[in-house]
């Protein structure tokens, strides 16, 4: 559970225009649950120090603001959401960075729309929920493979297992059970992420095709997103 606020901004002695890495990537324990990534600190270039936290999350509270007829509330979770997800773009590169970045500004429209008053439904909060997952799944997919690459092994795995993570609520997100092939998937990647957190037990070859096959999984998947829009 993410214990920090959903939005904290203090004065910062230097003004940095830089982002720190999202919490919660220190190695643990294989065998210890791990959520999703949930907070990033964002230093703008003014010198203010953002704590904001990823989409799912704010969206759960925009829809509860949304609830109490609370739309400029919604509007700030939503647009903390874009924060998140724009500060992930830095770190990414090529189709990824623009698939994020495009995200983060669909997140910004709907902020606006949400403070106007002119949402027509929360289908259109889950279909922008959907395209950041999409986004932040393959980031970290990326983020996986380049540490594969600079054979920093503990690294990779946790990177795998959170692109794993997104992988699994981007299925999710339809509102229906995830489907076996899915969950077959999902489960051998979890397995071969472990072993490489743990630095032990793991060959180049399955380590190679559950790399493959969650790549497959979310092309799949984002293909499904794709034909709804």
């Amino acid at each position: 559970m993410n214990l920090l606020p959903r939005s904290c901004r203090r004065p910062y002695l230097t003004c940095l225009a830089a982002l720190v890495a999202p919490a919660g990537l220190p190695a643990q324990s294989a065998s210890e649950p791990r959520a999703i990534v949930t907070s990033a600190t964002v230093v703008r270039g003014d010198g203010i120090v953002t704590v904001v936290s990823e989409p799912a999350e704010r969206f759960a509270s925009a829809r509860a603001a949304l609830a109490r007829h609370r739309p400029a509330q919604a509007a700030v979770d939503i647009t903390d959401a874009a924060t998140f997800v724009r500060g992930q773009a830095t770190l990414a590169s090529g189709t990824v960075r623009s698939d994020l970045e495009e995200s983060a500004r669909d997140l910004d429209r709907i902020a606006l729309r949400v403070r106007k008053g002119s949402l027509e439904t929360p289908r259109e909060l889950d279909a922008a929920l959907r395209r950041s997952d999409r986004g932040l799944a393959r980031h970290h997919l990326e983020r996986a493979t380049r540490a594969w690459e600079r054979r920093e092994s503990a690294a990779a795995g946790r990177e795998l297992r959170t692109a794993a993570q997104y992988t699994e609520r981007l299925a999710r997100d339809a509102g229906t059970d995830v489907e076996h092939g899915t969950s077959d998937v999902l489960r051998g990647t979890r397995e071969v992420s472990a072993k490489l957190v743990r630095g032990a037990g793991w060959t180049a070859d399955e380590v190679g095709k559950a790399f493959d096959g969650l790549g497959r999984e979310i092309d799949r998947l984002s293909a499904d997103i794709t034909r709804r829009r």
